[in-house]
Parts: structure tokens; sequence; C-alpha cells
């Protein structure tokens, strides 16, 4: 086969080369040498020879004009199918002539046509199999975005290719045992089906069918959001949306990650994280075609709020009135929609910059001035300034001090106190007589006030660095009562105190000491008799006793009581604290402290006059009746209303003979016998129960008591 060919393009090349040299260039010259050929028996020239008129003029017929009026027979058609006849190419020749008949009708065409059949049904004897079709692209259901392919191949026989056919349109082929084909197809929107038909030599026919989907229009992006321009002012996006395509999706995606979805419809449901200022969101969509549709939206995050900057109030400002100066300045380049102060609304110049200056007035509970604003977006800004307001005293409590006080036999009235306020005590004074203290958040005082016949009016005043006054008023009732003095003092033992802190050369034992006798109501222990029953009990070095040994110390030295204590220096403040220990049962009967500077000698004084006064107030000097005797107690008629505390010691005594004057017969009084001691060891409002510690003889009812 690959000689014939090459012998037909020699062929060729000598016929185009003869042509040339002798000028003959149009179809008859062509057209005639071809019959010259034939005449001769040189098929295959005459066969090119014809093929080449034919490429000019394609119609047999018995009359074609040449030039002028010159007039000829021309059967191209005919003559080829002569010519592929006596080549044996029976196929070829079957085709030519039957295209000639189709022209011209022909008898002698007829008789060759009919033995170009025959001998061919002879040939195509060995040919046992039809044509194979092998397509090369595009693949069968392939996507397809043109509205044209082109679909190509290769059909291989036995024997003999024919012809290929694509949907009953001939496709250009070169025949042979093996032969390629292309077609230019035209595609519409959606499904194309193509026919592959392939003919051999002995009419056998392969068919193969070729489906392609044409989707020229790309995928339709639909979102919640507009296309650009978008302000929001949360750090995420809900974006909702949906692709689809008249056929197929293949991938969808958004910022790149991909959307989960098949189908032609793709719903997107997702959430974008934006950054502050703006933000691009591309949303892709590509169809099984390879269609691609971007999408890109423009969202500016926006989350500034307005600035305020406030001249006044200043933070942390303390004021005495409600109300307030507020000047303020708001700043925002978007605009601002609102400003409130505590709530309520401000007038707006609509400017992006806002100048406030106004009085508000607090409501009761509110501690701060609190502006807000608000600009066109929503972003809000907040700006607080704690303010103190100060419109109360300081806070004055009193110890020992109840109201409408009844004092008994007592010259003078020693109590304590502290006056606190958040800003800082300025001044305390007493009846209008100002103490020394050191101004502080919290300031702790004491003070003796001389007691007169009848009501005593206290008045307590504390005031604040801001000057707000705080004023505590009291009254007490100083009553003086005829009372025997039966028996002896009440006996204090005074021991060594304990020293804390900073060292003082201040002996508060023996200043104590002096101040308990000044008030005339109790007797006190010497102090050498106390230093010897202390070295005979092998004391320390310091003497100081506590609590547990007091009692011991107490009966030792014969006193009804021990005085034990501490002295805290911290700079030149003391603190003194002192406790009464009674000698039979150890326990505390009273406790004070006073507080003072120490290097001060006024100061001395006062805190152990105060100390002692004190003291007195707790034992006063109370007498009553027995009211009721039984074994070992008795109750008697006084209580906590005359100021009388738990474990007071008393004496029992009787008036017994009359001491008369002897010249006017006068009753001068009475003969009173001490009759024993008794303790209160529990004391009511009106009355006390004693038990009877000594007796000299039985007690009844109407025997006398007093404090010891």
């Amino acid at each position: 086969m690959k000689k014939s060919v090459l012998i037909c393009f020699l062929t060729t090349i000598l016929i185009s080369a003869s042509f040339g040299a002798w000028g003959y260039e149009r179809w008859w010259n062509f057209y005639e040498a071809g019959v010259s050929y034939s005449k001769k028996g040189q098929w295959r020239e005459a066969a090119e020879a014809f093929r080449m008129a034919l490429n000019q003029d394609s119609v047999d017929r018995s009359k074609a004009r040449t030039y002028g009026m010159h007039f000829i027979e021309y059967y191209p058609h005919r003559r080829l199918g002569i010519a592929y006849f006596n080549l044996k190419d029976w196929d070829k020749s079957i085709a030519e002539l039957s295209l000639s008949l189709s022209q011209v009708d022909d008898a002698e065409a007829r008789r060759l046509l009919a033995e170009a059949r025959q001998m061919r049904a002879l040939a195509v004897s060995k040919d046992f199999s039809p044509p194979r079709i092998t397509l090369d692209t595009p693949p069968d259901g392939s996507y397809i975005n043109t509205l044209s392919a082109v679909i190509s191949g290769t059909v291989s026989d036995d024997l003999y290719v024919a012809t290929v056919s694509i949907n009953g349109r001939p496709a250009s082929i070169t025949p042979g045992r093996e032969t390629a084909f292309s077609y230019a197809a035209r595609l519409v929107s959606g499904k194309n089906t193509f026919t592959i038909e392939a003919h051999d030599g002995s009419e056998k026919i392969s068919k193969k069918t070729l489906i392609l989907i044409c989707d020229p229009e790309p995928p339709l992006i639909t979102t919640n959001l507009p296309a650009s321009g978008l302000v929001v002012t949360s750090p995420s996006l809900e974006l909702r949306g949906v692709i689809t395509d008249n056929l197929s999706l293949e991938s969808v995606s958004v910022n790149g990650e991909k959307v989960s979805g098949r189908g032609s419809k793709i719903a997107i449901n997702k959430t974008v994280a934006l950054v502050e200022g703006d933000n691009k969101i591309t949303i892709e969509g590509r169809d099984s075609a390879g269609n691609l549709s971007v999408g890109t939206i423009t969202v500016r995050l926006d989350t500034q709020a307005p600035e305020i900057s406030v001249a006044s109030p200043e933070k942390g400002m303390v004021t005495t009135s409600r109300e307030v100066k507020v000047k303020a300045t708001v700043r925002d380049s978007r605009g601002i929609s609102a400003i409130t102060i505590n709530g309520m609304p401000i007038e707006l110049s609509g400017r992006q910059v806002e100048a406030i200056s106004r009085t508000i007035a607090l409501k009761p509970g509110e501690t701060a001035v609190i502006i807000k604003a608000k600009n066109a977006l929503g972003n809000e800004s907040e700006e607080i300034i704690p303010i103190g307001i100060d419109t109360d005293g300081p806070a004055v409590s009193l110890s020992e001090f109840p109201d409408n006080m009844i004092i008994y036999n007592v010259d003078a009235f020693a109590f304590r106190g502290t006056a606190s306020d958040p800003s800082g005590v300025a001044q305390v004074s007493i009846n209008h007589s100002r103490l020394p203290i050191s101004p502080g958040t919290q300031v702790m005082f004491s003070y003796s006030i001389p007691l007169q016949e009848g009501e005593n009016h206290v008045e307590i005043g504390a005031i604040d660095k801001y000057g707000n006054e705080r004023v505590i008023k009291k009254v007490i009732r100083r009553e003086t009562k005829d009372i025997k003095k039966i028996g002896a003092r009440l006996a204090v033992a005074v021991v060594q105190f304990e020293r804390k802190g900073a060292a003082h050369d201040w002996n508060i034992e023996q200043a104590l000491t002096e101040a308990l006798l000044g008030v005339g109501r109790f007797k006190v222990v010497e102090k050498m008799k106390i230093d010897e029953i202390l070295k005979e009990q092998a004391f320390g070095a310091s003497g100081a006793v506590d609590q547990a040994s007091a009692a011991r110390i107490g009966r030792l030295s014969g006193a009804d009581a021990i005085m034990i204590g501490s002295m805290n220096s911290t700079g030149d403040h003391i603190e003194i604290d002192v406790r009464l220990v009674d000698s039979e049962g150890g326990a505390v009967i009273t406790a004070h402290s006073v507080y003072g500077e120490g290097a001060r000698p006024e100061s001395r004084r006062r805190m152990v006059e105060e100390l002692a006064q004190k003291l007195r107030t707790d034992f006063p000097l109370v007498d009553g009746m027995v009211v009721q005797v039984e074994k070992e107690k008795l109750y008697v008629d006084i209580g906590a209303r005359q100021g009388i505390k738990k474990d007071t010691k008393c004496i029992i005594y009787r008036d017994e003979e009359p001491v008369k004057h002897p010249l006017t017969g006068e009753v001068l009084g009475y003969k009173t016998r001490e009759v024993g001691s008794v303790i209160l060891r529990e004391v009511y409002d009106k009355m006390s129960e004693a038990v009877i510690v000594a007796k000299n003889v039985d007690i009844k009812i109407g025997d006398r008591i007093v404090t010891k």
C-alpha cells in the first residue's frame, strides 16, 4: 500500500510539472490529459488528472463550455470511476460511477458499476470483521463549556475502511485499512448525542455513540450581603447564600476554603472572621464544564468607639454637694449619634466633635459620673468617673457610755471612743474643747469629765477633712447617797506591767497607784509588801504577773483584787491595757484601755487618771437591803441599774442600839455591826444573787449591804 501511495504521489508531481511547463492549468486541460492517459492505459496518471479536474468542476454533463463558444463532453466522475475500475479499487470505482449516474444516466456506466460491485463481492470474501472505531477526543460524557467541539478518532479494518459518518454526515477521511477522522460538531446547551458509523469495503458496519454535555453558562452566585460597601461592628460575619448551575457544580469555596456539597445547587452557610478595617471575601463556584464564577464582597469591620476626654470632674474627687460640673469632649469621625450622662441624653450639634459643659445632680446612691457615647455605627464607649460624696460627719462610737446613765457618789466619769471617716478625721472635741489628736481615718480617744450633782450634759463632736460634723449628746446623772463606810475600801495590789515596743522611763505602776488613791475608792497594797511576796514566790527578773498567778499573789497580799497589765509603746504613742483579777476565783472582774502620747507629762497624767476613774465607775459605792436569805446565798435589792457588776464584793452590816446625845437626848446615829461578807455572783436589773463568803452571825432579812 505504501508503494502505491508513493507512485500516486510521484505521478501527481509529474502531471503538475508537465501541465506547468505547457501552461495547462484549467479543468478542461486536466480532463483532456486524463482522457489521453486513459487511451495509453496509464490509469494512475489518468485518475490523478481527473481528480485535479474535479477540484475545479465536479459536475458530469454532455455539454460543458471551455472558453469562448467552444464546448466539450465532460464526464470526470465516470472516467475517474473507469480508472479506479482498471486499478481494481472497487469501492472508489463504485463511488464515482454511482455519483456519475446520479448526474447523467449512461448504459456503459451502469454496466461498469454492476461489474465493479461483482468484483468487490469477490474481493470481500476475505473480510471477516467490521471496522473498529476508536474515539480520541473528547471522552464520552465530557462536559464542554463551548458551543462547538471537534470529535476525532481512528477507524481500522482488516481489509479496507470505506466511509465514516457522524450523525449521518460524512467525516473527512483517507480510505484505507486505518484512517483518522475529525468532525467539527455544533453543540446545544445540555446533552448532545453523536453516532459515529464506519463502513468497510464489504458493507460491514460499526457504530459508536458519544455523549457530550454542553454547559456554556457559569454558575450563579447569590448571597445575603451586598457586593461592596458593607460596614459591620461585629468581628464575625454570618455569610449565607447559594450557588446554582443549570447542570452540575464541581466545587464551591469561600476565601479558598471548600464548601461541601454536590449537584446543581450548593448552599453557603459560613461564619467569616473579620479583622479591623477592610476584609475581602471571595466566593468561587466552578461547574463540571470548567466554567468559573467569582464573587467578591468587601466588608469593613469598624469597632472603634467614640473618644471621650473628660476635663472635670477628676476621678476620685470628693465633694460635699450632689451637684457636679461636667466638662468633656467626644470625638468620632463617623459621626456621633447619642451621648448620655448618667442616663440623661445630651442634645447634639451634629458635628464630629461634641463639647459638653453641664451641671448635673447626682441621685441618691450614685457615686460616679458615667458618660456614654455612641457613633453612627452603634459602637459605644463609656467613661466612668468615680466621685465621693461626703455629706456625713465622722462615725463616733463610745464604749461604756449608755444613754441617761446614773452614777452614785462619783466625782468624775471616764470613757473612751472612736471617731472614723473614710476621708479622715480632722478634729474631735468634748464639750467644745478640742482634744489633741493625730488626724487619720480612725482616731481613738479617751477622756475624763468631772461630774456635778444632778444632770451632766456631755457633747462629743467630730469633724472630717471636708468640714462635715457629727455630734453625739449624752446625759450622766450624778446622785449622792449617804452611805455608811462600813469596813475597808476595796483593796487592790498593783504589780509590775509587761513592757512592749519602745523603752520609756515612765513608772506606770507608781503613777497608777497614786491615781487610784486619788479617787478615794480603793485601798492600795504597799509595793514593798508585793515585792517581798514576789521574791518569796521566785518570780522572774521582770516581776510581771500573769492572770494564772494573779489570784495567788492577791490572796497572799490580802488584796481583794490584783491589777495586771501591759504598756505598748509605738513611737510617741502609748497604749495601756489593765485587767483587775479577783483574788478569790481568779476571774477578770473588769478591763480597760487608754491611748495617748506618752512623751508628754500631761498626757501621761490624763491616761492614769482616766483609768482610775473608769475603775471607780466600775465599783460604785451602793448600799441596799437583804430581801431573802437561803442556806449559803441570799438576795439583795441592788443590781445593774445602780452600776453593779458580777463578782462585786460587798459587806453585810446591821444597825443595833442608837447613840444619843447626853444632854439633849437626840439620837445621833446607831452602832453598826459587821455581820459578814458576800460576793454578787449573778447580777440582774433590780437585784442580785449573793454567795456568802464569811459571817459573824446569821444574816437576816432586813440587814444592810454596801459594796466594798
